[in-house]
């Protein structure tokens, strides 16, 4: 025989699991969609592609807290302006 707290504690873990279910359909459901608009944008732009100028984008000097790490990105930076 199950106490009422039993009875009670699997009535919400039922209810749980009933959420986790629609949550992870709707979670499918996203997911095919995104995917769908991603292959849609790849199709019309022909997909993602580095910028070879930057290719690993630009940090500047603000990025950095340390004063030595932020010595050394102004010199790189330096460095990669005068070689472009």
């Amino acid at each position: 025989m199950s106490t009422p707290l039993e009875v009670r504690l699997r009535v919400e873990l039922r209810e749980a699991r009933a959420q986790l279910a629609a949550l992870d359909n709707l979670r499918r459901a996203l997911q095919d969609d995104n995917e769908a608009a991603y292959r849609a944008a790849y199709d019309a732009t022909g997909g993602p592609r580095f910028d070879k100028a930057k290719p690993f984008g630009r940090l500047t000097s603000r990025s950095f807290t340390d004063p030595t790490k932020r010595a050394a990105a102004r010199m790189l930076q330096r460095t990669a302006e005068e070689t472009s």
